[in-house]
């Protein structure tokens, strides 16, 4: 609702292959906002969410990966490291807890 709420369309598993995104918001302009709930394996998630940036229209947006807990988060970054070297993906990326779902939204998507 809250999507809906600051003008995004929102849609529910939205398949962008190679992966398919729980959620996605997009604004007249275009600009894409994905939410992926990672609860598996740290590895697993931090793979599927490198080839996801494979996808051009995902690099060009952001991505809101919601872990379970911050032991977890943790994990997931350190895979990252390993996948992308160069930190270009957290540039795009935004890992928040599920206990905190307000929070999961970045800021500049809630319009402060």
């Amino acid at each position: 609702q809250i999507g809906r709420d600051k003008g995004y369309k929102v849609d529910y598993e939205v398949e962008i292959k190679p992966i398919r995104f729980d959620v996605r918001w997009r604004s007249m302009t275009g600009k894409n906002l994905f939410f992926q709930i990672g609860f598996t394996r740290p590895d697993r998630e931090a793979q599927n969410i490198a080839k996801a940036f494979s996808v051009p229209i995902v690099r060009q947006g952001d991505v809101v990966l919601i872990v379970r807990d911050s032991k977890f988060a943790s994990e997931v970054q350190k895979h990252l490291i390993k996948l992308d070297p160069s930190g270009m993906l957290n540039k795009s990326l935004f890992i928040r807890l599920a206990g905190n779902v307000l929070a999961a939204v970045p800021a500049k998507y809630r319009g402060r």
